[in-house]
């Protein structure tokens, strides 16, 4: 019998919530948004103009699993897994943001989608129920990590 892995309709509605908020944040600065040294609000967009499509990536990836795992298909889960372990492989790739506070938590963000794949594919290898069960809170680690993010760099102007 093949280990079955169920997950809420939770993680997908916050990840709808982070193309939202890549939206807005790329197209109009947040009402109201602190004040911040110019030349970092223009490093940010510029990070953000040639780096932002990551957040996509992540979003499809994390997508991508929550349907597999919905589906039962464990051959699915485990090439999905491994498709967001990838993706977080290439986004700490990606130059650093060039707001600390904002790179800190993009980095935490990273680190939770990263042993997120990890226990989801190690999980459905060894058939180990406990480390597929991890999955979860890591994934919505990351998810509250990454809007917060988002939500930082939509503050700037």
């Amino acid at each position: 019998m093949q280990p079955t892995l169920r997950m809420t309709r939770a993680a997908p509605i916050a990840l709808l919530l982070i193309g939202s908020l890549v939206s807005v944040m790329i197209l109009s600065p947040a009402a109201g948004a602190a004040k911040t040294d110019r030349s970092e609000v223009v490093a940010v967009r510029s990070w953000i103009k040639a780096h932002g499509t990551i957040f996509t990536s992540l979003q499809t990836d994390i997508k991508a699993v929550a349907v597999s795992i919905e589906n039962g298909s464990i051959t699915k889960i485990t090439s999905d897994c491994a498709q967001l372990a990838a993706d977080v492989g290439t986004a700490s790739q990606v130059p650093r943001i060039p707001d600390v506070a904002i790179q800190d938590r993009w980095s935490a963000a990273l680190r939770d989608f990263g042993t997120a794949a990890d226990d989801c594919t190690r999980g459905v290898i060894e058939d180990n129920s406990h480390l597929t069960a991890e999955y979860r809170p890591a994934i919505s680690a990351g998810i509250k990590r990454t809007n917060a993010v988002l939500k930082s760099l939509g503050s700037l102007r």
